[in-house]
């Protein structure tokens, strides 16, 4: 009895020992929590009034800390959303870098999800989130001239709007689109108009200068060999400021000469700006010097840059003054002239800069960029429109930036991404021209265009953004003054 319980201790010693040892040698299993599923994506779930170039981004986590991957699903049917980029190594994803998708369609609802996976075989997917895109620009309707519209518009308080074309007209159009009159100069028109504070239109050519009056009738014109010209400033007191390829004249409101400035310089393609204290501040085209020109004639001062200047300066609201050159750089001037910063793009520069209420200097480069520079020089962001920018910007009261190419008219949102652009233009070479856009009080944006049309587009913004240069010549007016607010 004893022999058979020793046996049968030794036994149950042998299979505890087995037991344990099996168990040591397998390994161990751990049980894996799944990702977390991805939430609080952008743009926000219903988002509207998306930008056709998104960037989706969202938040995940896994609870054991493990690495995650991403599977992105995004289409415009949420039955059947595609995979557009699998094994994703970030929560963020550029639609812009996905082929197919560079450009979103405007007005249109996309659905997204996002699977997240971890390195364990953890998967966990979204819910199907989805956004609807900004609404495209809208046509109202364009206005024909005989020839070419070089010039861009301006805008009297009443809405007509005055346009210059090389068929020798000065254009007086309603906000409709309807004519309401014309009046022909007799030789091509190449420069904007400017409306003065009593309605007077003045508009410069090559050899006079025009006073017209509200109604289409002449007020007066004289002979004064200009040059080829650039759109006139007027000053607080009525006296209109014009330059040109020969010297920069002072006209009174009657049609007569204050005083001419003559350095011996052509002003040729920068148009002047007025500051507060009166100073006229004006680019040479043939040397390399900005003029700041006192309001009795004399010089103030003179500040050498590297190369000629045909941009049209923008005035801040501290007096410093902003001007492009040739030279490929965005100047920004103290008022007693000395430089206070400059900012190199990859071109030349014969835009006018415009600023935004936040402070921001747009300006647009023959490198295919438009700039946003921080009010100390610095580079906020740029954004490609694949063509020279001889257009100067503007800006609306809701913070869009809206500029023009050879090709497209772009409305770009104020951090850097694509709202929408339009290109219903007649399929010539170049569309829209060097011109300045102007932006009316009911959001209508005027275009002029190489096909011998005005454009009149409907936008969101309503009127321009108050601001202290919101675009070329600062008003719809054309004024040039920094005094004139619109």
């Amino acid at each position: 009895m004893r022999k058979n319980f020793s046996s049968f201790f030794y036994i149950l010693v042998l299979i505890v020992i087995m037991i344990v040892l099996y168990g040591c040698s397998q390994p161990s299993v751990l049980l894996n929590n799944p990702p977390l599923a991805p939430s609080i994506p952008f743009p926000l779930d219903g988002a509207t009034n998306v930008n056709i170039t998104p960037t989706l981004s969202w938040e995940c986590s896994d609870p054991d800390g493990d690495s995650l991957s991403y599977d992105i699903y995004f289409g415009t049917d949420p039955n059947k959303l595609p995979v557009i980029k699998d094994d994703h190594p970030s929560t963020s994803l550029v639609l812009e870098t996905i082929s197919g998708y560079k450009e979103l369609q405007n007005e249109t609802t996309y659905y997204w999800m996002v699977v997240a996976k971890d390195s364990k075989g953890g998967v966990t997917p979204s819910p199907i989130w989805s956004f609807t895109t900004s609404k495209p620009a809208r046509l109202k309707w364009k206005f024909e001239t005989y020839n070419t519209i070089t010039p861009g518009p301006a805008i009297a308080s009443d809405g007509t709007i005055y346009i210059g074309s090389n068929d020798n007209n000065l254009y007086a159009i309603n906000p409709d689109g309807s004519l309401k009159w014309k009046y022909n100069l007799g030789s091509p028109i190449y420069s904007s108009p400017s409306i003065s504070f009593d309605g007077t239109i003045y508009v410069v050519s090559w050899y006079k200068i025009y006073a017209i009056n509200p109604d289409g009738t002449l007020k007066w014109e004289k002979d004064y060999d200009i040059g080829e010209p650039v759109s006139p400033a007027i000053g607080d007191d009525g006296t209109i400021y014009a330059g040109g390829s020969y010297d920069f004249k002072a006209i009174n409101p009657d049609g007569s000469i204050k005083w001419v400035f003559d350095d011996n310089v052509s002003f040729r393609g920068s148009s002047p700006a007025i500051g507060p204290d009166g100073t006229i501040y004006v680019g040479s085209s043939d040397t390399n010097y900005f003029y700041a020109i006192n309001p009795d004639g004399t010089l103030k001062w003179k500040f050498e840059a590297n190369y000629v200047i045909k941009s049209s300066p923008a005035i801040g609201e501290d007096g410093t003054i902003y001007v492009g050159s040739n030279d490929d750089n965005l100047y920004a001037i103290n008022p007693d002239g000395t430089l206070k910063w400059k900012f190199e793009t990859g071109d030349d520069i014969t835009t006018s800069p415009v600023i935004g209420e936040d402070g921001t200097i747009y300006v647009g480069s023959w490198d295919d960029n438009l700039y946003a520079l921080n009010p100390d020089g610095t580079l906020k962001w740029k954004f490609n429109v694949s063509s020279l920018i001889y257009s100067s910007p503007v800006i609306g009261s809701d913070g869009i930036i809206y500029v023009s190419t050879y090709y497209y008219l772009y409305a770009v949102n104020k951090d850097g991404t694509l709202l929408w652009k339009f290109s219903n233009f007649k399929g010539v070479s170049r569309s829209l021209v060097e011109s300045h856009l102007s932006l009316s009080t009911d959001g209508t944006l005027y275009a002029s265009c190489w096909d011998d049309n005005l454009y009149a587009i409907e936008t969101d913004s309503p009127g321009l953004a108050n601001s202290p240069w919101p675009k070329f010549q600062k008003n719809n007016r054309n004024t040039g003054n920094y005094n004139d607010g619109q």
